[in-house]
């Protein structure tokens, strides 16, 4: 009977382990997809050294001024851009990274210290990409009805008003948040 018990506790333990390792698999493999898709977005726009402006100095400023062409290209890039930021929040916030008010958490701040260094760090990236980029905040304006209400807020009430033509997602559809 010992024997049959202890059998039991183990087979419940090592159960328990793996459970553990592909809840850590997932992670690592949800966590490397978005790295992946961040250097793809940091390409794209490489790829297209005329548009770096529109994507790091608010305005598009580039001289000789963008072709129609290449102001579409832009504004579609935006668009894949802001996509990703969605993706990223999404992700993060099923990695329980995300505080549960989804509000951007700066290092320089007190709150930094009881939030997860992972949100700090990716949030900290979609504050600046849309405060350096009128296009990104454009792109969430006109799509807003795509995007997840936490994201869109979050971004609305970000310090600075980095997206000074966002309307208000007004209140949260969900009663739990």
């Amino acid at each position: 009977m010992i024997v049959s018990v202890i059998a039991l506790v183990m087979a419940y333990v090592n159960l328990e382990d793996q459970q553990d390792a592909v809840a850590n698999q997932d992670q690592e493999s949800r966590y490397s997809s978005v790295s992946q898709l961040s250097l793809d977005v940091d390409q794209m726009i490489a790829e297209n050294p005329r548009l770096i402006s529109c994507f790091r100095d608010v305005e598009c400023n580039a001289k000789p001024a963008l072709t129609r062409q290449e102001q579409d290209k832009a504004e579609l890039i935006a668009v894949y851009i802001v996509d990703f930021y969605q993706y990223l929040y999404t992700q993060l916030e099923s990695l329980n990274y995300i505080p549960r008010s989804g509000l951007f958490v700066f290092a320089h701040t007190p709150e930094a210290s009881s939030t997860d260094e992972n949100w700090v760090t990716w949030g900290e990236t979609i504050y600046m990409g849309f405060q350096n980029s009128a296009l990104a905040c454009k792109a969430l304006k006109d799509g807003e009805d795509a995007y997840e209400w936490k994201f869109v807020h979050a971004v609305y009430v970000a310090p600075d008003n980095i997206c000074p033509d966002l309307p208000n997602p007004g209140p949260s559809p969900h009663p739990y948040s």
